[in-house]
């Protein structure tokens, strides 16, 4: 390398808004070598900065797959595209807060229901504790959460301030007592056949169900578009091979458009 290329590196590797869009464009060979930000100080700010910018709108999608091995299975859950081990992703959670310094903007959560139950509560409980903490004041949206926890105050807290949220579990429709204002609110056919099933149970007439009914769902919400999650066929559990009809409660959902 000549001086004049030396000089020429020097400048490109000390002008951090030059370093963050060059490495922009190799971001996944970055998260895939990740080590390779060790190379210098400003290498490893500009590495930390690009795929801190990826990672602020977040999927995580739990999977299983077949070892290959006596029919057993593992347990993965992919980061955007990028698959780790279910029992890894505390530390990885970890790793993105305290040393890539994340805050998530946008967090998607999806089929989290597939978890053994108190592995999805630990996993339900690492994304609050080891990926949010503190900074749940910079989540504009957060969906699928709710599944894990079947409405629990610490997701229940987001609907505050966030533009998406949902689904909205029964748990949670029935604590929400103060008024609030939200872009986007996501229901889902759980949901209704949840509402349907109490407002059947505790009444004994069908105007009594109906008086049942609406006082349930006139919660304090406003929301500028609701949206729908409905399936009439669905897996009852997580070790149902095959899915069975649902029959929707179209009464509640006709309530709830009304």
């Amino acid at each position: 390398m000549t001086s004049v290329d030396e000089e020429l590196s020097n400048k490109v590797f000390s002008n951090p808004y030059l370093m963050e869009n060059i490495l922009s464009h190799v971001t996944d060979e970055i998260v895939r070598n990740f080590e390779m930000r060790l190379t210098s100080k400003a290498f490893n700010n500009g590495c930390l900065a690009v795929v801190r910018a990826k990672f602020r709108v977040l999927s995580i999608v739990f999977e299983e797959k077949s070892n290959g091995y006596r029919g057993l299975t593992n347990e993965f859950v992919h980061l955007i595209v990028y698959e780790v081990e279910i029992s890894k992703i505390s530390p990885c959670f970890l790793f993105l807060k305290n040393i890539l310094r994340l805050k998530v903007e946008e967090l998607e959560v999806k089929e989290i229901w597939k978890l053994e139950k108190t592995l999805r509560k630990q996993f339900h409980d690492s994304i609050h504790s080891d990926l949010i903490g503190d900074n749940h004041k910079s989540i504009r949206k957060l969906t699928g959460l709710e599944e894990a926890c079947f409405g629990c105050s610490k997701c229940l807290k987001f609907i505050e301030h966030v533009q998406e949220y949902g689904p909205l579990r029964f748990r949670s429709l029935k604590v929400i007592k103060k008024p609030i204002s939200i872009r986007r609110l996501i229901v889902n056919d759980l949901l209704l056949e949840q509402i349907a099933n109490v407002c059947v149970k505790d009444s004994s007439t069908k105007e009594e169900c109906y008086r049942k009914l609406n006082s349930m769902i006139n919660v304090p919400i406003q929301c500028d578009t609701l949206i729908f999650w409905i399936s009439e066929s669905r897996k009852l559990s997580r070790l149902d091979e095959n899915e069975t009809h649902q029959y929707m409660p179209r009464e509640v959902f006709e309530l709830i458009l009304g």
